[in-house]
């Protein structure tokens, strides 16, 4: 069975035009292994990497507002 994200990233590779394209995931867990995925379609040629972002930093750059991580409160 061939994973999703391969499947993804060989139909937009054989698309044409990477780069151009936005990718948005739910973490950067999916967003490296779709990196590697693309990687893997690619033969020997140089390719610009596409725009890929988590979707907190999709809405961070759409809002305008930056997110701050939460810390523990210290007693």
């Amino acid at each position: 069975m061939t994973p999703f994200l391969k499947q993804v990233a060989d139909h937009y590779y054989n698309e044409g035009k990477i780069e151009e394209k936005c990718f948005v995931f739910p973490n950067r867990r999916s967003m490296v292994w779709f990196r590697k995925h693309l990687c893997s379609a690619v033969k020997d040629v140089p390719l610009l990497a596409p725009q890929m972002l988590t979707i907190n930093d999709f809405f961070s750059r759409v809002s305008g507002v930056r997110f701050r991580p939460v810390e523990p409160d210290i007693l």
